[in-house]
């Protein structure tokens, strides 16, 4: 199993959830998120009085899915997240060592999606 979590423009974020979606990518995680360092866009960076420091605003985006499927899962990504500006963000894919559903105790990659 892979845990995919990619940081994308809040512009793209609905593409990319409805590309994942309809890939059948439907359990993911959304998280608001700011963006220091690489991830700021120049054209949308707004001064933090927290961070003391340019950053911008961006989505990440979790999910997990079966070691087959994270390559589909990161040309989705990349192909409804690309704007061709600097700050478009990061893919980062890990590996995953075990799932339980929580309210089941069910284990193994068939939980997922479901």
């Amino acid at each position: 199993m892979k845990e995919i979590k990619a940081y994308v423009r809040i512009a793209v974020l609905g593409d990319v959830v409805q590309a994942l979606r309809g890939g059948g990518f439907r359990c993911m995680t959304i998280i608001d998120v700011s963006g220091l360092g690489n991830l700021v866009d120049p054209n949308e960076w707004k001064y933090s009085m927290e961070f003391v420091q340019k950053m911008s605003k961006l989505a990440k985006i979790e999910l997990a899915c079966r070691d087959e499927d994270a390559a589909k899962v990161v040309d989705i990504i990349r192909r409804y997240g690309c704007t061709h500006q600097s700050g478009d963000g990061i893919i980062f894919v890990y590996n995953v060592e075990r799932a339980v559903k929580i309210k089941t105790g069910e284990e193994g990659e068939y939980i997922l999606q479901t």
